[in-house]
């Protein structure tokens, strides 16, 4: 393949790879995650959502809503002039997508590579594949995110969720902003995100793999201070929008 233009954020590769990975069915890590277990579970779940007649790729759920109609992180706002109305919060770059959301993805990148680039049907310019994925889902009219799979800090998972801290996680790891998920973001223990210390990271990986030989492993779900096992395909009662 030709490389990605100058101009245009090396990050955008990571869509290029999506398309020429050929798979049927895919899910997109940073090379900073490590994946426990139950990340298998997002491959089927991605089989049931992204479809012929939903054809877009799924983004699990940013920790910031990046709103300036919403409360949290007013550092990290987003505004572009033209922007389409937001259909959902801010999402992760951690895609999960199959074949039919390669249209969508193909389009997306063209338009990175145009001069001046653009979003897709849009004329708002973007710096990196993450804002270029909101947007162009917003432009889309999207409306599907996923529950946030991709934990923020692997500190999260070896000091809280490994021992079943839940007043630790309540305190620090609800991310709730006021427009979109008043009573906080649903958490599933599948990966982590920000690896990025070798040592801290190979001592969640001991502490995740000590919990293989002693059971009870916790419950994977954690929302508004409670770790469950009512795992189901769709949303949790009670209104957060995303899927599990």
């Amino acid at each position: 393949a030709l490389p990605i233009p100058g101009g245009v954020s090396f990050n955008f590769n990571k869509i290029r790879a999506m398309l020429m990975a050929k798979v049927v069915t895919g899910i997109q890590l940073d090379s900073d995650q490590f994946v426990f277990r139950g990340a298998d579970r997002m491959f089927q779940r991605t089989r049931e959502e992204v479809t012929a007649e939903y054809p877009f790729p799924i983004l699990p759920v940013h920790w910031m809503s990046r709103d300036p109609e919403s409360s949290d992180y007013r550092m990290y706002l987003f505004q572009r002039p033209d922007c389409p109305k937001r259909t959902m919060r801010w999402g992760h770059a951690h895609p999960t997508w199959t074949h039919y959301a390669l249209p969508f993805l193909a389009d997306l990148l063209a338009t990175q590579m145009d001069m001046p680039s653009h979003v897709l049907n849009t004329m708002v310019k973007v710096d990196e594949d993450e804002e270029a994925l909101n947007v162009g889902l917003w432009a889309g009219g999207a409306t599907k995110q996923w529950c946030k799979f991709d934990i923020p800090w692997p500190d999260v998972f070896w000091k809280m969720y490994a021992r079943s801290d839940v007043k630790a996680l309540t305190g620090c790891c609800q991310y709730q902003d006021k427009k979109w998920y008043p009573s906080g973001v649903p958490l599933l223990f599948y990966t982590a995100h920000a690896c990025k210390n070798v040592t801290e990271t190979r001592m969640a990986l001991d502490i995740l793999d000590h919990l293989d030989h002693v059971p009870p492993i916790p419950k994977q779900l954690f929302y508004r201070g409670t770790l469950r096992d009512d795992l189901h395909a769709g949303h949790l009662e009670g209104g957060p929008p995303c899927l599990l």
